[in-house]
């Protein structure tokens, strides 16, 4: 079993159809493979996908098919969720 941590410039590639699809899609397919993401990507995903649809002159219908891929993902596990420890600062900004 590998331990796999993606981010959201190597797994939105299980998405577009690139080079590097076929290779991503297996690793994340592949059952026998623990596959993580941190939370913050499911936000950078949105930005992702909407950015090759863009570049593509793809419409919104392109974007939701992907998008709800990457939600199956999760859902079914494929992709695990971790969570990040975000502290934010309350002090004045200097100067």
């Amino acid at each position: 079993m590998a331990h796999c941590f993606f981010d959201t410039s190597a797994l939105k590639h299980r998405y577009v159809q690139t080079p590097q699809h076929a290779r991503i899609s297996t690793i994340v397919s592949d059952k026998r493979n623990s596959c993580y993401i941190c939370d913050l990507t499911i936000l950078e995903m949105a930005h992702a996908l909407g950015s090759v649809c863009r570049g593509n002159n793809a419409g919104l219908k392109k974007y939701d098919a992907m998008n709800s891929r990457f939600f199956e993902d999760i859902h079914k596990g494929r992709l695990r969720v971790r969570t990040t420890a975000v502290q934010i600062s309350r002090e004045p900004p200097l100067g």
